[in-house]
Order: structure tokens, then sequence, then C-alpha cells
């Protein structure tokens, strides 16, 4: 999901045809994602809520709403693949997608993060490396990226299409590709180093709590 999200941002470098096959692509990759998750939504209202549970399943709840906007105002602006355009719609849809699509590039992103301990686990498992070896130099990098990121998402007026203040997206015909990618995956590490980092402070204040009460 995260390789289509990408390409779904660089439109113009990839058309429109393929635009659309990727749209259907990320829309049967989440449908996928969310019945090899559908444990999550039985257990919703089950059990306690932390602090983390309630941030990562407002998360949750905002992904699925963007990415049910996206979806269906992308099938409304369809040409190619589904055409189901409704006379009437076309500009209402662009502006719902345009947003939706900056909302759920951001919520994916925290997403990740609130769920890269996981990963972070396995690589430590797969390289059988102490995790203190690279502590400081992974958190250096960690923090440029993220410093890199914030300055990308300014610039790129992410804010102005979240919060539909902008119609149309504009983009760089000059940019290169790869300098388009790489971009954007600095403001994807940016919002997943924030969750992942947020969820790691609220893990181990939970921890010492459990010590304070043992």
């Amino acid at each position: 999901m995260t390789v289509l999200l990408l390409t779904l941002m660089a439109y113009p470098l990839t058309g429109e045809v393929a635009h659309e096959w990727l749209g259907v692509a990320m829309f049967v990759t989440v449908v996928a994602h969310n019945l090899l998750n559908r444990k999550w939504y039985a257990a919703v209202f089950k059990g306690k809520y932390s602090l983390l549970r309630v941030v990562g399943t407002v998360v949750n709840v905002l992904l699925i709403a963007a990415m049910l906007g996206t979806a269906v105002s992308g099938f409304l602006m369809n040409n190619h693949v589904l055409p189901l355009s409704i006379p009437g719609t076309i500009a209402a849809a662009r502006t719902l997608h345009l947003a939706g699509s900056y909302w759920c590039f951001v919520l994916i992103s925290l997403h990740l993060g609130l769920h890269w301990g996981l990963v972070m686990a396995m690589a430590r498992k797969i390289a059988k490396q102490p995790s203190g070896k690279w502590k400081i130099p992974l958190r250096i990098v960690t923090s440029t990226i993220a410093a890199y990121g914030l300055w990308e998402f300014i610039c790129r007026g992410f804010l102005t299409y979240m919060l539909m203040q902008t119609h149309f997206a504009f983009f760089d015909f000059s940019e290169p590709a790869p300098l388009f990618y790489l971009n954007h995956m600095a403001i994807m590490g940016l919002f997943a180093a924030v969750a992942y980092y947020l969820a790691k402070l609220s893990q181990n204040k939970q921890k010492k709590k459990g010590g304070v009460g043992k």
C-alpha cells in the first residue's frame, strides 16, 4: 500500500490511465488488508483503552473515512477503467479526491509509524544485533529525514489541500521523478517518526506506572 500510495501521488508522472489502474489496485489492496485484519473490528468495543490505543483507533477510523472518500470520488472521475462518472459531480469529486488523497498520505504515514516498533523488533531479530549499538546513528538519520520532511510538507502546501483551500494540485514538472519520490518519502518519514516516538513515549509511561503499581 505504501508503494502504491507514493506512485498514486505522482499522477503527472504516471498519466491518467496508469493512475486509474493504480487506484483500483490500491482499492483492492486496502480491502484485502482490512479483511486480513478483520479481528481489529471485532475488538474495537472490547477491553480497556490506553492513550495509545485511543490514538491508534482514531487514526484508523479517520484513515478508513479518507480511503472511502478518496475511492468513491476517484470512481466518480474514472474515465478509462471503470467509467462511473455522474453528470454534475465532477467538481465536487475532484475536490474531495484531492483532499482525501493528502489525508490518506498523512494518516497512512501515522499508521505506519504506530506499528513501526514491530518492524524494528523483526529487523533486530533477523540481524541479531543489539539495538543500543545503532540507537544514536538511527536517531540522527531519523531527525534529519523528519526535519527535511517538515520542510517539504510546508513547501508543497499539504495543509492547503487537506483543508480544501486549493482545488487543483500544483506540480513542478521540472522536478526529476526520483527526487519527487524521495521528497514524499521524507514527508512520510516525518509523520511515521512522530507516531513512532509518541507510541514509544506512551509505552514507557505505561511501563513506569505498572512498575510503581507493583
